[in-house]
């Protein structure tokens, strides 16, 4: 663990890579609220859910703080995600954004 700080920088850039990336993709799309630099990509649209996993991409959506709330529904960006990940996954988000007019 005491050696491992090379590891955590350099998995920190690459969460800040893909974050940038991602960021770049969806540019221009109104359907994320999202403050840069973060990995968090927030969505009202719910339907994100559901068009994602019938494409075999997976991404949150949960009611919260109860069951009875409303699902809240984000992609979240990690170190471990692959620039063909985030293609794959802005291709299909802009496909949705299209459907819903966003």
């Amino acid at each position: 663990f005491v050696r491992a700080e090379p590891l955590y920088a350099g998995a920190l850039q690459t969460l800040r890579t893909n974050v940038a990336e991602l960021e770049g993709q969806l540019a221009g799309l109104s359907l994320f609220s999202h403050e840069a630099g973060y990995p968090v990509f927030y969505t009202e649209h719910d339907g994100l859910y559901a068009y994602l996993l019938a494409r075999q991409l997976l991404i949150y959506s949960f009611s919260y703080p109860t069951p009875a709330d409303k699902p809240t529904t984000r992609v979240v960006v990690s170190a471990l995600h692959r620039p063909e990940d985030l293609a794959r996954l802005a291709n299909a988000v802009r496909a949705f954004a299209a459907l819903v007019g966003r």
